[in-house]
C-alpha cells in the first residue's frame, strides 16, 4: 500500500472552506503543500488525443460523445484552475487481467499521490454542468439543499453542508452517487468520484483494487467490474468514509452538476448531447 506523508490531511469539509475564492484563483495558492485540484478521465480511445489549443464549434461537430466530453471538462477545469489529466490505455492497460474500468483506481491512487489535495474522477461519457462552469467544486460542496441518502440497504449518508452530527466522529474523504437504477446489489456508482489526499483514501483505493479481488475474482472483467466491488466490499468497510450524492446530482442522463450520459442511450444520442453541451460552453467563453 502506498503510505503518504502526515502533512497533507484534506477532508472535504477543509475542501468545502475554500468555497468563497474567487474561481479564477489557482487552487494550488490555497491547497497544502502547492497541490491542486484535480479532474481525471480515462479511456482507451484517448490514446492519441491531443488537447493542445483551442477547440471550434466546426472541430466539435465531428467528436465522438467521449471527446466532446473531455473538451467540457478540460474546459471547466481552466475555468477554475484545476489540473486536468486524461490517459488512455498506455500507462494503465490491464493486458488482459482486469477490465479497463479498474484502472480508474490506480490513476487516482497516482495522481493523488504527486500532485493533487482533491482529485475527482470522470467517466468519459460524463461531463461537467455546475451552474455554466460558474460554480466550482469547493462551492458544490457546501450546498445543503441535497437530501440524505437513505439507501436500499437502510443506511443513512450525508450529503456534503450537512450538519455533521448525522455522523458522528465521522471525517468522510470521498464523494459518490447512488446509482441508477437503484438496486440492491449496485446501488453505489462508482463512474464520477471524488476521493482527496488523505492516509484514509490511500487506505480505500489499496483494499479496493488489491483486496476485494480475493473475496470475488468474479469482477476482474465482467460487468459491473470495479463498481461490484465497491457496493459488495467497499461501502460495507468504509461507509463513514463517504458522503453520498444523488444520482440527480452527479450521475444521471440530465444531472444537475455532473451529467452522465450511460451507455443504454446509444452512442449517436450520447453523441449528440455531448456535442450540442460542447458547442453552448464555447459559446459563453
Amino acid at each position: 500500500m502506498l503510505m503518504v506523508d502526515a502533512a497533507p490531511r484534506v477532508h472535504l469539509r477543509a475542501i468545502a472552506s475554500n468555497a468563497t475564492r474567487s474561481p479564477h484563483t489557482t487552487p494550488s495558492k490555497d491547497g497544502p503543500a502547492g497541490l491542486q485540484g484535480c479532474i481525471l478521465m480515462q479511456d482507451d480511445r484517448y490514446d492519441g488525443v491531443d488537447l493542445a489549443g483551442s477547440v471550434t464549434a466546426a472541430e466539435a461537430d465531428r467528436m465522438q460523445f467521449y471527446e466532446a466530453a473531455l473538451h467540457i471538462n478540460r474546459l471547466y477545469a481552466a475555468r477554475h484552475g484545476y489540473r486536468f489529466t486524461y490517459q488512455g490505455a498506455g500507462k494503465y492497460a490491464p493486458n488482459g487481467f482486469r477490465h479497463m474500468s479498474w484502472m480508474k483506481l490506480q490513476m487516482l491512487r497516482d495522481e493523488l499521490e504527486c500532485c493533487c489535495q482533491w482529485a475527482l474522477f470522470m467517466d468519459s461519457d460524463s461531463f461537467l454542468v455546475m451552474a455554466d462552469h460558474e460554480v466550482s467544486i469547493e462551492a458544490w460542496l457546501t450546498k445543503d439543499e441535497i437530501p440524505v441518502v437513505t439507501t436500499l440497504l437502510g443506511n443513512m449518508y450525508p450529503m456534503p453542508g450537512l450538519d455533521s452530527r448525522l455522523r458522528k466522529g465521522a471525517e468522510p474523504v470521498a464523494v459518490i452517487s447512488d446509482n441508477v437504477p437503484w438496486t440492491a446489489t449496485s446501488y453505489f456508482c462508482a463512474g464520477n468520484m471524488l476521493f482527496t489526499r488523505t492516509q484514509l483514501s490511500f487506505e480505500i483505493l489499496d483494499y479496493w483494487f488489491n483486496k476485494t479481488i480475493r473475496l470475488d475474482p468474479s469482477s476482474l472483467k465482467r460487468h459491473p467490474w470495479e463498481q461490484k466491488m465497491l457496493n459488495k466490499f467497499v461501502m460495507h468497510k468504509y461507509s463513514r468514509a463517504f458522503w453520498v450524492v444523488p444520482s440527480s446530482e452527479m450521475n444521471s442522463f440530465d444531472g444537475s452538476s455532473i451529467r452522465h450520459l450511460w451507455s443504454p442511450y446509444g452512442e449517436a444520442t450520447r453523441t449528440k448531447l455531448s456535442v450540442q453541451h460542447l458547442k453552448q460552453v464555447l459559446q459563453r467563453q
